[in-house]
């Protein structure tokens, strides 16, 4: 014992030099103006008192994010040392140079095991420069007040001959759409984004992998808008909005969640995030009303469309060490635990541990969200894994989707020029197209 004190006494004396090594630096964070950014910046404060690092958060709506995240990694002008941001845009600053491999850094200071699917945003030719997070992971959302009603159980049987639950199959989804469409009471089957919003390729693309089917393949980049399964797919997603509620058919992503929130529908297919937007006490009329679920399928495993928020560093940091040692921090299953307990209106942790813990799901219940996310066959991103991705996604596909379901396009066309365009895009960008040839 005496030979181990002077050891001991040592790192005692040295422990606060350690620390006050850090004092006065600063990192600037930038990052969405959204749930989960709220919910990192509530351990902001932790962070700094425990290292002594100051932490500048620079958040943005969507839209400017990313055209500030385009001149920034075009320019470099060094304005931020980490950023917050989906793994998708991230192929555009690596291709620029401007995000740090983590091979860089020290890998043990995360749990790897822990994080949903890491390394699969934010990763190219196998260099991994990201670390997620939060996922956000395709849900039907339903109504538990409605579904658990003694009185709709009794009509729903009588109507259809058989038990109102959780839909197993995606005809029983389309029984209780009907069911639950009631336009003179102000209930609705269901909330779509709108026939001509960005975010009406949502529920299409979740129909579409429930059924084994894809618009593109995610690893050849073959487009598949006139194959037989997607043009039934385009039919019944279309059929869809006989039971929306009409009033969101022009909503972008905040009027149909407002929508939601108001109670005016059953159910509604989007992001995981919604949990948090459903469980707000302050605006939402369904706040513990709602479950979340896989989509109905035939199949035994689907694949799943995730959308992954990466932590990275940038390549003009200066301080890219203090940069990865706030990673590190943020996503530790403790600090994780501690945003979601911390957070308004919750947070979704990327982090299993997380999602199970005790007291998480005494506030909030997510180990069915751990169990969706596990059940998957492979998880892939939501949008083409290449630099046109964004643009197939949520420009190509949205607007032969909305000139479909608009009827100013029949179905054959719609499947014949979504195919085109994107060829015509693969063409430009020089990948390999056989299926032209």
């Amino acid at each position: 014992m005496k030979r181990k004190l002077p050891l001991l006494v040592l790192i005692l004396i040295c422990l606060p030099m350690l620390v006050s090594a850090q004092a006065g630096t600063k990192i600037v964070l930038m990052m969405q103006q959204s749930p989960q950014g709220a919910a990192l910046q509530s351990i902001i404060p932790d962070f700094e008192k425990d290292t002594g690092i100051k932490v500048e958060v620079l958040s943005y709506p969507y839209d400017q994010q990313m055209n500030n995240y385009r001149m920034e990694y075009n320019t470099k002008s060094g304005l931020w040392d980490v950023c917050l941001m989906s793994g998708a845009w991230m192929y555009e600053g690596i291709n620029a140079g401007y995000h740090v491999p983590l091979s860089q850094f020290n890998l043990k200071d995360i749990d790897t095991k822990d994080i949903p699917f890491f390394g699969m945003s934010g990763t190219v030719k196998g260099v991994n420069y990201g670390v997620p997070y939060y996922s956000e992971i395709n849900a039907l959302f339903l109504r538990t007040d409605l579904l658990n009603d003694p009185n709709e159980k009794a009509a729903f049987k009588k109507q259809f001959g058989y038990e109102l639950g959780l839909p197993k199959t995606e005809a029983e989804y389309f029984d209780q759409l009907k069911f639950f469409n009631r336009p003179d009471k102000g209930l609705y089957g269901c909330i779509i984004y709108g026939k001509r919003a960005p975010w009406i390729q949502i529920p299409f693309q979740v129909m579409l992998r429930a059924r084994g089917l894809t618009f593109m393949d995610w690893d050849t980049f073959q487009p598949f808008g006139t194959t037989p399964g997607v043009q039934q797919t385009m039919k019944d997603f279309k059929d869809m909005f006989k039971y929306a509620a009409p009033f969101s058919y022009g909503a972008d992503w905040f009027e149909g969640n407002a929508n939601w929130q108001a109670g005016v529908a059953y159910s509604m297919i989007s992001w995981s995030t919604i949990f948090l937007y459903s469980n707000d006490p302050d605006v939402s009329k369904v706040a513990g009303k709602v479950t979340l679920m896989a989509y109905p399928s035939k199949l035994k495993q689907v694949e799943g469309l995730m959308v992954q928020d990466d932590l990275t560093v940038t390549s003009t940091s200066k301080n890219k060490e203090a940069a990865w040692k706030f990673i590190a921090y943020a996503v530790n299953k403790n600090n994780q635990k501690k945003a979601v307990l911390n957070a308004r209106i919750g947070h979704l942790p990327e982090s299993y541990s997380a999602l199970r813990d005790p007291e998480v799901n005494k506030k909030y219940p997510l180990a069915n969200l751990a169990d969706l996310m596990q059940s998957l066959k492979r998880v892939l991103p939501s949008e083409p894994p290449i630099p046109e991705g964004t643009h197939i996604d949520l420009e190509v596909l949205t607007k032969y989707l909305s000139l479909y379901v608009n009827d100013q396009l029949s179905l054959e066309d719609t499947g014949k020029q979504l195919d085109s365009e994107i060829n015509d895009i693969l063409v430009k960008g020089k990948y390999p197209t056989p299926w032209l040839k």
